[in-house]
């Protein structure tokens, strides 16, 4: 140093002595470091602590470049994570340097010590490789990072002049190095902390998303819709071990559900993974290289399954992903033997539920008739819905749905015993009115059975015509050939065992035209838990007229896979339905007002609809003879108020050439009185070939007359 004169005597200033001027530099070098250091300290994350270390070191070292490498997971190979200055790049070498090549960085990890290069001399002799680097560095520092008393990494920093290490120095330098170790810790603990913090909240969701699902396909869809993103995945699979085989049930690519067989690579580390534990393949070579990870999915300890995980890449799969995985296949496990578990029970209970269903297609060609049958998906128990379809004596179909409160085999059963005791009844009571009535007397001794709701229909193929009466049901929906529909809302009552004693339940009737459609149902497959009934109805009428339309034969099955589709089922559900064919048979009904004044009219209207049949003019005198007469008592005789009318029905066979009648009122009539009256069962008679009487819930007059049967006189006309 040149030293200035003084102001006084002229004489040169004394140069501050060399131990000043050390210990001047290391308080520098103190403060420049204390900089560092502070940065270090503010630095979040291993990575900005690494872009910290190697920005700020060269300046406080009076360094030109600095490296930051790390060693790699498998403890083989180095690899640089950070640099800064001129030449650094150049200085750190190829990607993934193996640690037994000579290079300062890989000196300092293997040896866990600093290797300190004063000189270009020094360098040249060390490292030939790196003195021949533009620009070419004139001395180095390379110190380890050490966590746990192992290396796990190297700072090095180049300089462009040689550079001679003062003891301090050095020791500042292995500050440096222990304060980015400690940093980089701190970093990795808090990332880690956040990591576990993630990993907890995403098992969390992942088992509420297991744990919603009831079936084994809706399981492993989900599993993979999760842990697809989660471990960055581009392929995986679920896979079931059925006798020592694996059958793949789910497969996702980049999130799409895809088919993929399994390859036997994939087939042996399964093996390996429901033995031992997760089973993790060599990193493969290559444009696609990528590790499979095999996780057994685990119930009890007991292997279900794996899940198999492609994972992109050269490096090795982190320790925490298959931790991941394995821990995510432990309750994917539990799920699946749970959903496994239900899905058999389901499936017995649905057994149970169709073998008590009864019958569920026409016994008759020339009357199209079907049923179906979905059970509730969100339980697994039997449940108290049924059909049948029962052929009667008189040629007649008797079809039925009910549906019993509650689930369980004591539903079961009760339904069972209703159904059979309905089938049984049918054989000699066909009035549903009188069925149900019967039925609900039954239902009486059946504790489960009380409050069921029932829908019963006769059906004549020849006539069209269809009975029905509903105990607490949904009214039957009536659907014609041209897709029109309406409901029958008549003959409607309270549900069985809740109605009171002695109130007959009540019937409506409908004729159905040739191709039209009855369908009965249960309210499984109209009502929602979020919408009005009537809304449900709506959706039921549009859906199966736009079937008719569309000429769909199989009509309960196709109702029930368009109002069902994809839905989340609380109950279970029934359709029934019997389509006409060709009606040979004409029928006339005609409700008949309780007021002798009325016959005329009920005369001109089967007077006209006689004629309209081209019927000889004798035949129809005598049938509306007949059919006055009968009406005539009834009126007389008649119970229940004006407000019950009188009905009347008349049908004709023309193939067979025969007309059938009935007169039905609410009295009780008797054979024959004094006087000039009482003559009207006589000329009934007469005028026919056969009559009936039967006094049951009323009196019902019914009679035959054949058109080729000889001309009587006749004892009175009208």
């Amino acid at each position: 140093m040149t030293a200035g004169m003084d102001g006084g005597g002229g004489r040169a200033t004394p140069a501050p002595p060399a131990g000043a001027t050390l210990e001047a530099d290391a308080l520098a070098l103190e403060r420049r470091f204390q900089h560092v250091t502070a940065a270090l300290t503010a630095a979040a994350t291993p990575e900005e602590v690494m872009r910290v270390a190697v920005a700020r070191a060269p300046a406080a070292f009076g360094a030109a470049a600095a490296v930051l490498g790390l060693l790699e997971p498998t403890a083989d190979r180095l690899a640089v994570h950070a640099v800064d200055g001129a030449g650094a790049a150049a200085l750190a070498g190829g990607p993934g340097t193996p640690v037994e090549e000579p290079h300062p960085l890989m000196d300092a990890v293997r040896i866990g010590e600093a290797v300190l290069l004063a000189s270009p001399e020094a360098v040249a002799a060390r490292y030939a490789g790196v003195d021949g680097m533009e620009p070419s560095p004139q001395a180095l520092a390379a110190v380890p990072l050490i966590a746990g008393g192992r290396p796990f990494g190297a700072v090095l920093l180049a300089f462009a002049e040689p550079h001679a290490f003062s003891e301090h120095e050095s020791h500042v330098l292995r500050r440096l190095a222990e304060r980015t170790a400690d940093a980089m810790a701190r970093g990795g603990l808090l990332l880690a902390e956040q990591a576990a913090r993630r990993r907890s909240d995403a098992l969390r969701e992942i088992a509420a998303a297991l744990n919603a699902k009831s079936d084994a396909r809706g399981v492993a869809h989900t599993l993979l819709g999760r842990i697809v993103p989660a471990v960055g995945a581009s392929v995986a699979t679920v896979a079931l071990l059925e006798d020592e085989r694996f059958r793949p049930i789910a497969t996702a690519v980049a999130g799409a559900a895809v088919r993929q067989r399994w390859t036997n690579h994939e087939i042996t580390l399964a093996r390996k993974a429901t033995a031992g534990g997760a089973a993790v393949s060599a990193p493969a070579d290559g444009d696609e290289a990528a590790t499979l990870v095999v996780t057994p999915l685990l119930a009890d300890g007991r292997p279900l399954g794996v899940v198999a995980v492609t994972i992109p890449g050269r490096g090795p799969v982190a320790r925490d992903v298959v931790d991941l995985l394995t821990t995510v296949g432990r309750m994917a496990g539990s799920a699946l033997e749970r959903a496994i578990t239900h899905e058999r029970d389901h499936h017995v209970a649905d057994e149970l539920q169709r073998s008590l269903l009864g019958r569920r297609t026409s016994p008759w060609p020339h009357l199209a008739a079907g049923a179906g049958y979905r059970p509730g998906t969100a339980g697994m128990r039997v449940g108290g819905d049924w059909h049948d379809i029962v052929p009667l004596p008189s040629g007649r179909l008797l079809l039925t749905v009910g549906d019993v409160v509650g689930s369980g085999l004591g539903a079961a059963a009760a339904m069972g015993q209703l159904r059979s005791a309905l089938s049984a009844l049918a054989q000699v009571v066909e009035r549903p009115g009188q069925l149900l009535d019967h039925l609900s007397a039954f239902a009486e001794s059946v504790e489960e059975a009380r409050f069921a709701t029932v829908c019963v229909a006769t059906l004549d193929p020849g006539t069209g015509e269809l009975r029905h009466a509903s105990a607490g049901h949904p009214p039957p929906l009536v659907v014609h050939a041209d897709g029109t529909s309406g409901y029958l809302w008549d003959g409607r009552s309270e549900p069985l065992a809740s109605q009171e004693a002695g109130h007959p339940r009540r019937e409506g009737l409908a004729v159905l035209a040739g191709g039209s459609s009855v369908l009965l149902y249960t309210d499984g497959l109209i009502e929602r838990r979020e919408e009005p009934i009537d809304v449900g109805l709506e959706r039921l009428r549009d859906t199966v007229g736009l079937l008719i339309r569309d000429g769909t034969t199989d009509l309960a099955e196709r109702a029930l896979d368009t109002l069902l589709h994809e839905r989340v089922r609380h109950d279970d559900a029934v359709v029934l339905t019997a389509t006409v064919g060709p009606v040979p048979v004409r029928v006339l009904h005609y409700e008949l007002p309780k007021d002798a004044s009325a016959l005329a009219a009920m005369r001109e209207v089967v007077t006209t609809w006689l004629d309209e049949l081209a019927i000889d003019g004798d035949v129809v005198q005598d049938l509306v003879l007949v059919l006055n007469e009968a009406s005539a008592n009834a009126i007389e005789h008649g119970e229940g108020g004006d407000e019950v009318p009188i009905h009347i029905r008349l049908a004709f066979d023309p193939d067979a050439g025969e007309f059938d009648g009935a007169v039905t009122g609410a009295g009780r009539w008797r054979e024959q009185r004094p006087s000039d009256r009482g003559r009207g069962l006589p000329i009934i008679r007469n005028l026919t070939d056969s009559v009936v009487l039967e006094r049951r819930h009323g009196t019902t007059l019914s009679f035959r007359r054949s058109l080729a049967s000889p001309a009587r006189p006749r004892l009175r006309t009208p």
